[in-house]
């Protein structure tokens, strides 16, 4: 039902980038034993992180607005510092994995809060043509 006073409607969101973070979310929660394990700081930043950010996702393609995205661009942001911070960056599947995992959950999150500015008559959702 169209509840739009002015007889359009809205443009819908599309949530494949929440849906990639979803499944990079849980694919860093499973990481470390993917990987063949890791000291105690690796497997806990992934599974916490990898949660939160499949947390997160879960939300965003729920109810879509700005604040699940840009907790998961924090949440990406930490991950691409985490291996630094925490003193595993000398570890390469753990560095490369927080690394690239972060880099991407931040740009997909943040393709969405590009089209979620936009005024709802111009969003266009991000479709590959």
């Amino acid at each position: 039902m169209n509840t739009n006073m002015t007889g359009t409607s809205n443009p819908p969101i599309s949530s494949w980038p929440d849906r990639t973070n979803l499944v990079l979310g849980a694919l860093l929660c499973v990481s470390p034993w993917l990987a063949g394990g890791g000291s105690t700081a690796i497997t806990w930043n992934a599974v916490i992180f990898g949660a939160a950010i499949a947390i997160a996702a879960i939300v965003a393609i729920a109810k879509p607005t700005v604040a699940p995205e840009w907790t998961n661009v924090a949440f990406g942001a930490w991950l691409v510092i985490a291996p630094w911070v925490l003193g595993f960056s000398d570890q390469a599947a753990a560095g490369w994995t927080s690394l690239l995992v972060g880099i991407l959950v931040a740009y997909f999150a943040g393709m969405q809060i590009a089209l979620l500015k936009r005024p709802a008559a111009s969003r266009r959702s991000f479709r590959a043509r």
